[in-house]
């Protein structure tokens, strides 16, 4: 708000799970690999326990480089519509 004014903006609502899911499904069915993999999960979990020793202690908790050979990139985007919500009687 600037003074008396407001100014309101609205932004379209993705569905992420819905993409997730349908992402996983397709490399089940094909038998393709999916991404992140578990190693993408294992660094989630290195970084998480390294801020909580690093709190703990009040020191900087250094890590390995982590191996990762292809980063995610905007071409593998999914882009659903948004569902409605639960209990609108819509199926």
């Amino acid at each position: 708000m600037i003074g008396e004014r407001t100014k309101k903006k609205t932004f379209p609502k993705p569905d992420q799970f819905t993409a997730e899911v349908s992402y996983f499904s397709d490399c089940v069915s094909n038998g393709k690999q999916p991404e992140p993999s578990g190693r993408e999960g294992l660094a989630d979990i290195r970084i998480v326990r390294a801020i909580y020793e690093s709190a703990r202690t009040g020191k900087v908790v250094e890590l390995a480089d982590f191996a990762k050979k292809d980063r995610p990139s905007m071409k593998q985007e999914i882009d659903r519509p948004p569902h409605d919500k639960p209990g609108n009687g819509k199926s």
